[in-house]
């Protein structure tokens, strides 16, 4: 049965969502929702093999740098 009443107090909430593994881009914080997909069966499995440290640091980097790649990413951001 969940706790009716949960208490989530200021210490509980600043390790809540850490980032594990680097820092954010300059200037670039975390968005408050997570973007989820699925992946083919054998990345998903390959990706959890990579330790939670590593996992979280690797897709960051990658869908970053992918998303510089992108004409409209960077017409957006000079918006």
């Amino acid at each position: 049965m969940p706790n009716p009443k949960p208490k989530q107090t200021k210490e509980f909430k600043k390790y809540q969502y850490k980032l594990i593994g680097e820092e954010l881009p300059p200037g670039e914080k975390l968005s408050k929702a997570p973007v989820c997909v699925k992946l083919p069966e054998s990345v998903t499995l390959w990706l959890k093999a990579l330790p939670v440290e590593e996992r979280g640091k690797w897709l960051r980097g990658v869908i970053w740098e992918a998303a510089q790649k992108e004409e409209s990413f960077k017409s957006n951001l000079s918006r």
